[in-house]
């Protein structure tokens, strides 16, 4: 009877003890348990939208990086090529071969026209790498622009001298440099191994040979070269 007495006390006590957690807003403990582990849920479930929006942030701000390099390598281009062309126009006048800006290492010396495409490129000296990322480049030890025998000129792929996988035999090539224009014609185009050299060698004749890495459309080193051999025709006052 005592211990009976004693069992229902405990559960009174405990029913008391519920109410009373309830009359003053709160839930038994087994209720707040159950609201610990949602409200934990639900912070997980809201963390995914924030790693998300940073990580959309973040694509975008690099996305944006390399759209701003890109924009400042093009604005860059075309501020030395107008500077390479207001150079070449004094050039025509005075005869006096000038550094497009002071830190060149390189002076511009003459203007290749492709009539056929419409399109013209500046030449300027030497074809190392650095002055060929302006335009296209006298080969050193061959004959001068302008000038007959065999005048060697060297572009970029991707650049400049993309437009040579456009020409073709008989179409017409101009070089123009103080009081001369040359014309040549388009003779062959061809590839070679890169360490062919004799497109270089003076053959007796009046001959223009425009030069590039092969194949078109690709980066990176190349052990190809794509040789376009042009034969002079005609030259008059500029």
């Amino acid at each position: 009877m005592t211990e009976l007495t004693l069992r229902t006390g405990e559960r009174n006590g405990w029913a008391a003890q519920a109410r009373s957690d309830e009359s003053e807003g709160g839930l038994p403990r087994h209720g707040q348990w159950n609201l610990q582990e949602q409200r934990r849920r639900g912070t997980s479930s809201k963390a995914s939208p924030v790693w998300l929006m940073i990580f959309a942030v973040t694509f975008f701000l690099a996305g944006g990086v390399l759209l701003g390099r890109k924009s400042y390598l093009w604005i860059k281009g075309e501020i030395a090529e107008r500077r390479i062309e207001a150079v070449f126009a004094r050039y025509l006048e005075d005869g006096v071969y000038r550094r497009p800006w002071p830190w060149a290492d390189f002076r511009v010396l003459a203007r290749l026209e492709f009539p056929g495409e419409n399109e013209t490129r500046s030449v300027i000296e030497g074809a190392s790498g650095t002055s060929l990322a302006f335009a296209v480049g006298h080969v050193d030890g061959t004959s001068h622009p302008g000038c007959g025998g065999n005048v060697v000129l060297a572009g970029h792929r991707d650049g400049s001298f993309a437009i040579l996988s456009r020409l073709a035999s008989g179409d017409v090539v101009r070089v123009v440099t103080r009081g001369t224009a040359r014309s040549y014609v388009v003779e062959s185009c061809h590839v070679v191994e890169a360490d062919d050299a004799s497109w270089l060698s003076e053959a007796g004749d009046d001959r223009l040979t425009l030069v590039t890495c092969y194949p078109f459309g690709t980066w990176g080193e190349s052990g190809l070269r794509y040789v376009v051999v042009a034969r002079g025709f005609r030259a008059f006052s500029a």
